[in-house]
């Protein structure tokens, strides 16, 4: 089925890359880890029991956070690269767990920055911050 953006479709012709390889085998082994300790998709259907299990996995995310942060603080470059890839299997495995809640609002976060384009974004480069053009002016 084609995606009706046609900016993603661009995406998905493009190239791959040697971040989309490794972000493929992190999605490969966050799927391997699932299997192997049986951790089964939320039911997303109990908002409530949903928000409570993003809550239980928050101290994990932000024990990688602080990791990283240590990392830079310490000039340690290995570290703060290791605790990203931390950071990145944390936050994909909430994602697959979340499973097609998480899918379909992941995917509207990556529609809405494809989108984006030097002619409705500029770069604020003090914050590394994409900002809309007609703000920036």
């Amino acid at each position: 089925m084609r995606d009706p953006n046609p900016d993603m479709e661009k995406a998905r012709r493009m190239p791959r890359t040697p971040l989309a390889d490794t972000v493929a085998k992190v999605v490969a082994g966050v799927e391997w880890f699932d299997r192997v300790f049986d951790i089964e998709p939320a039911q997303t259907d109990d908002e409530e029991a949903t928000l409570f299990y993003l809550r239980d996995r928050l101290p994990m995310l932000i024990e990688e956070v602080g990791e990283y942060a240590k990392a830079l603080n310490n000039d340690n470059l290995d570290n703060a690269a290791y605790n990203l890839g931390d950071m990145l299997f944390v936050i994909l495995e909430t994602i697959n767990i979340l499973n097609k809640y998480a899918l379909s609002r992941v995917a509207r976060v990556v529609a809405s920055n494809l989108a984006k384009s030097p002619d409705t974004h500029v770069l604020n480069t003090s914050k590394t911050k994409l900002i809309p053009r007609e703000i920036s002016l």
